[in-house]
């Protein structure tokens, strides 16, 4: 996800795409302790949008493969573990090849219609006949989507072998920071100071692992950057 974050960055600089404009339509009023952190905006966008129906068997679309005859949560959590244990054996780009109707190469296609628009692409690639709107391997960005959406299936098949299931959370905006439930995506040296430190948006989901917790990464609104 952080490459092709700054993947889409390069190529909207490089388009002359009105960078600024479209971060502020992702988290307006965001008052960023540099210019350069408005990359964390995209991030987000495209973390939380990967991550988007996680809890669900599923994986936010009912046309993945889900397996009902599975009698009860022990079948479906060895299930699980076997889809994980098959998906990393091979290569994503292969599978998706060899059998594009599969549950995890629709997977790709779903989440890439929800992520990038034919705005986007249009306005980043210019005209490329039938590779825009659709991820085919003419799109230029079809390998690295690919890939991302791979490690996220295989989390996602590994979160729902457990027993109970591993659970994503993530925190509003305006929330009063907490060292407990979240970390500050940037080093800072005001955050502990400020009275109180309010979450601009969650960049990364954080895990419950039954009584475990690992913190969501945040920025947080209107805190200097240290030194």
């Amino acid at each position: 996800m952080h490459r092709l974050s700054k993947l889409l960055i390069r190529l909207t600089n490089k388009s002359g795409w009105d960078f600024d404009s479209g971060v502020d339509l992702i988290y307006p009023d965001v008052c960023y302790a540099k210019p350069g952190h408005k990359r964390y905006a995209i991030l987000s966008y495209i973390c939380l949008g990967m991550f988007d129906g996680f809890d669900s068997d599923t994986f936010c679309s009912e046309e993945c493969e889900i397996d009902l005859n599975l009698s009860d949560g022990s079948d479906q959590r060895r299930n699980s573990l076997r889809q994980f244990i098959q998906n990393l054996a091979v290569d994503p780009l292969e599978s998706v090849r060899r059998n594009p109707d599969c549950g995890f190469a629709r997977f790709c296609k779903s989440k890439y219609v929800q992520l990038i628009s034919k705005c986007t692409e249009s306005s980043i690639f210019g005209n490329l006949d039938s590779s825009l709107g659709s991820l085919e391997p003419a799109n230029p960005l079809y390998q690295l989507f690919v890939d991302m959406a791979s490690s996220l299936w295989s989390l996602h098949k590994l979160a729902h072998a457990y027993d109970p299931e591993v659970e994503i959370f993530q925190v509003e905006r305006g929330t009063e920071f907490s060292m407990v439930f979240m970390e500050n995506i940037v080093r800072s040296a005001d955050y502990r100071r400020a009275i109180p430190a309010k979450v601009g948006f969650t960049v990364v989901p954080g895990f419950r692992v039954g009584k475990t917790t690992i913190q969501c990464r945040v920025y947080l609104d209107g805190v200097k950057e240290a030194l």
